[in-house]
């Protein structure tokens, strides 16, 4: 049984790491989109949080970040900033005003991380728990 559970975390993890790959030739295929948007809402000079404001800059890699928070902002979801403080309403209002072309990549992208970030937890777990299980495949 921790045989199959091990082949089958590995086998997660390895399309995890696939799909991981995708998001990296979907966010390519986007990026001037992201760019822009980027461009724009922070020549309204809406809020944007510090990290976020640096994540921009990192291409791929600092992508995820503001792509969560672009998310929130469409989604319509509180976005706390402060103790008792949330993003401001004009920055939703802004963000769903938007054209479609600009922002309706942002969900796919969204969900293309949270599965592969997911799948690969998921893997790993099982792979882990092979492992504890003195599985060895090798055998």
């Amino acid at each position: 049984m921790f045989l199959m559970l091990g082949y089958a975390g590995a086998i997660i993890f390895f399309l995890a790491c696939f799909i991981g790959f995708l998001t990296m030739i979907f966010f390519g295929i986007n990026r001037k989109k992201y760019e822009r948007l980027v461009a724009v809402y922070q020549g309204e000079s809406l809020y944007m949080n510090d990290f976020n404001q640096l994540a921009v800059y990192f291409g791929y890699f600092g992508s995820y970040f503001p792509t969560v928070f672009f998310y929130q902002l469409l989604k319509d979801k509180k976005i706390k900033i402060g103790k008792d403080t949330f993003a401001p309403a004009e920055a939703y209002a802004f963000m769903q005003s938007l054209p479609r072309e600009l922002t309706g990549w942002i969900t796919i992208y969204y969900w293309m991380h949270f599965i592969w970030m997911n799948m690969i937890a998921v893997g790993g777990v099982m792979l882990v728990i092979a492992k504890l299980a003195g599985v060895d495949p090798n055998a």
